[in-house]
């Protein structure tokens, strides 16, 4: 009664009336002229249905998952994408930390007054990006020697 009022309601409110409206009111109204044996029969068959879609689902997928990485090669691709990320979330730490530093001296100089330290941290701070870029070609240039392809 609730879900018909509800929809009722929207369908007033500007939406117009179609089909799936129409569908799903006469649904409702089925299940409740049910008894309790057919809508628990109702209620398996649409469990019934349900199973086939999610097993139609994962046959996709896993047709989709040989087209993308054959299966002749999918563990060595998988082990150099795992590769790549943990050699990433290595620099990506080390980076942050560095770069963590540099702030907190950044924040300590802001503090001070005299002119040379904060050209000094300047300095340091354009440093500090220069060392990541230095060391993310690095890492790319290893694992493009390690792996035969580059990124």
């Amino acid at each position: 009664m609730v879900l018909e009022i509800e929809l009722l309601r929207d369908t007033q409110a500007g939406m117009e009336e179609d089909n799936e409206v129409k569908y799903v009111l006469q649904k409702v109204n089925e299940i409740r002229e049910m008894e309790g044996e057919q809508v628990l029969q109702y209620l398996m068959k649409q469990l019934n249905e349900i199973l086939v879609w999610l097993h139609y689902l994962g046959s996709t997928l896993l047709h989709k998952l040989d087209e993308i990485l054959p299966p002749h090669t999918r563990s060595l691709t998988l082990r150099d994408w795992i590769i790549w990320i943990a050699m990433t979330l290595v620099v990506a730490l080390f980076v942050s930390m560095f770069f963590c530093f540099c702030l907190q001296l950044g924040f300590w100089v802001i503090r001070t007054s005299t002119l040379f330290v904060r050209l000094l941290c300047c300095i340091c701070m354009q440093m500090a990006f220069w060392l990541i870029k230095t060391l993310v070609l690095i890492v790319q240039s290893c694992c493009c020697l390690w792996t035969g392809f580059w990124v």
